[in-house]
This record gives C-alpha cells, structure tokens and sequence, in this order.
C-alpha cells in the first residue's frame, strides 16, 4: 500500500472511532446540538482543543483529539443546517 492510501485509511479510522464515542454519547445527550447555535458548538470545538494542549499524554491527546474531530463534524453539519 503507498503512503497516500494509508495516510486515508488512518484518517478514515479515526473519523469513524471519533463517529463512534459520539454514537456512544447519544443516549444521554441525543442531538442536542441543534439547538445550539454555531457559535455555542465552535465554543465547543475550541475547549476541545484546548484540552488537547492541556492533555500530558499521547493517550489523552489522542482522545481529546477524536472528541475534537467529532466537534467539528457536528459544527459542519450545525452550519449546514443553517444554510
């Protein structure tokens, strides 16, 4: 396999684990974010990134990582909503 189709598999992986600890979430929190407005859920995405640098370990940056990207989706899928 080259390089490039590994580097879309491990990206690819990691989207979907992060699609996974939200999925995980669900039943406590629902969709609750479509209420939030975009800037609540940027807020949102920006602690997350925050705690990333916070994080000591590779293992809790990793997480913290995976909650950011999910963050993000849900901001994406926040502002598609809108438009």
């Amino acid at each position: 396999m080259n390089r490039l189709m590994e580097s879309q598999d491990l990206i690819r992986e990691c989207m979907a684990e992060s699609l996974g600890i939200y999925m995980a979430k669900e039943p406590k929190i629902r969709d609750q974010w479509r209420e939030e407005t975009v800037w609540k859920v940027l807020m949102h995405l920006k602690h997350e990134i925050e705690e990333i640098e916070r994080s000591k370990s590779a293992d809790r940056q990793y997480h913290n990582a995976l909650d950011a990207c999910g963050q993000a989706a849900i901001l994406a899928a926040r502002i598609r909503l809108e438009g």
